[in-house]
């Protein structure tokens, strides 16, 4: 035991039993058989790899031809040195999403909101079956009063496909596209906007009629609340409103016979509010080529020719309305289709057309063979005198003497001559005329 300056005794460090303590570094590196053996397997391993290395660090790195992708430049094993290139083509889409973020938040409101009008209709609709609220009509508040357009109104048959072609091919009024074909029964075309004719009969059928049958019971207010119920599909009524809601579309031109009946379905989803043309033609003319046409009886002609006619005036009473007729256009095609067309820009105030009707458009167009029966009844037994020198003459029946439909023929063929009668005199367009009922 010794005892430090202090007076105080030392204690000798410990040492393990068996083990001589370390006396300097080199002690601390010495290695058993087992550690000499593990570093020696790591070395020639390590050594071995180099080996298998050495050739793949001697091979060029591939050319990159320029414009190459990213990921071809990858594959290509040339990343490497494009890693600020790569930067700069993210950094460039990261911005364009930042710049198309506005647009889709936009269209993201604009679908909610059209989800949320859906939804709100269905609920409408869902009341107005429990007896409840009636469903709200869609009607443009924001309507302008300019009119950008015309529709031609009259029954099929009458010469509104020639008064039609005349305009659009004379005066330049707009149509769009695609068209009715043109048929054997038609040969300078129909010019009916072929979107707006199928959507038609989608409102006739959703109501069990169609263009020939049934369409005195159709109701306007009952087709609009078809296309929200989803009870009429309205996908070519949309192609047609593109087109006639369209500034682009300025002046347009609509023609089908259909909408003497649709017109009021229509009017509330249009931007601005058409002018009307109204044209007729006698009603035995256009019974007999719809017998010629379409095998039909006479009887049958002339009862759609009073229910066609009376829904033309009647539908277009509020509107803007130039009148004319198959006579007064074969009479003197160009002057009467450029009164139309000047009328409508002074009454109506539709924009000009691009052109004036040149006789040589006329000449071109109007064919006598397209007069579809065009009847002289002028040699016919004077039955009776209408008005102011409205003469109803007799006609020849197809139908033998006793056959119980001849006389419903009679009966509906006066009953379509005086109708006629009122329309040249003017009676027919009074607020209080009465149509005939049957």
């Amino acid at each position: 035991m010794r005892h430090s300056p202090t007076g105080k005794r030392m204690r000798k460090p410990s040492r393990s039993k068996g083990k001589p303590a370390l006396s300097n570094f080199n002690d601390y590196l010495s290695f058993g058989y087992l550690a000499t053996r593990c570093i020696g397997i790591f070395l020639v391993s390590y050594m071995f790899v180099l080996m298998c290395l050495l050739p793949m660090l001697k091979v060029d790195m591939p050319q990159v031809p320029a414009g190459a992708t990213l990921r071809q430049r990858a594959l290509n094993g040339a990343h490497l040195p494009h890693v600020k290139e790569a930067a700069k083509a993210v950094k460039k889409r990261l911005g364009d999403l930042t710049v198309s973020t506005a647009s889709i938040e936009k269209n993201l409101l604009a679908l909610a909101a059209a989800e949320f009008d859906a939804q709100r209709e269905i609920e409408w609709e869902q009341e107005a079956q429990k007896g409840g609220k009636v469903a709200p009509i869609l009607i443009k508040e924001d309507r302008s009063s300019q009119r950008d357009g015309f529709i031609i109104l009259g029954m099929h048959r009458s010469g509104t496909s020639m008064l039609a072609g005349l305009l659009h091919q004379g005066a330049g009024y707009q149509v769009g596209e695609p068209l009715i074909e043109a048929g054997f029964d038609n040969e300078k075309g129909f010019f009916e906007f072929l979107p707006a004719v199928l959507q038609n009969d989608e409102f006739l059928y959703a109501q069990d009629a169609d263009w020939s049958s049934n369409v005195i019971v159709y109701d306007p207010e009952q087709g609009l609340r078809d296309i929200k119920s989803g009870v009429v599909k309205f996908k070519e009524g949309k192609k047609a409103l593109t087109f006639l809601n369209s500034k682009e579309s300025v002046p347009w031109m609509q023609k089908d016979p259909r909408m003497c009946v649709t017109l009021p379905t229509w009017l509330p989803l249009l931007n601005t509010e058409p002018a009307i043309v109204f044209s007729y033609r006698h009603p035995l003319e256009v019974a007999m080529s719809l017998k010629k046409r379409q095998k039909f009886l006479l009887e049958q002609g002339l009862r759609i020719w009073i229910v066609y006619n009376m829904r033309a005036v009647q539908n277009s009473r509020n509107l803007c309305r130039i009148v004319t007729s198959q006579d007064k256009i074969l009479r003197n095609p160009k002057k009467e289709v450029q009164r139309v067309s000047d009328e409508l820009t002074s009454k109506c105030g539709v924009p000009t057309p691009l052109r004036r009707i040149k006789q040589s458009i006329v000449d071109e167009f109007v064919d006598p063979k397209l007069q579809h029966n065009k009847k002289d009844l002028a040699d016919g037994k004077i039955l009776m005198e209408y008005g102011e020198g409205c003469v109803i003459r007799d006609f020849d029946s197809d139908l033998l003497k006793g056959d119980p439909n001849k006389k419903n023929e009679k009966v509906f063929y006066l009953m379509a001559m005086k109708v006629y009668c009122d329309l040249k005199s003017g009676d027919a367009f009074k607020e209080d005329y009465k149509w005939p009922t049957w």
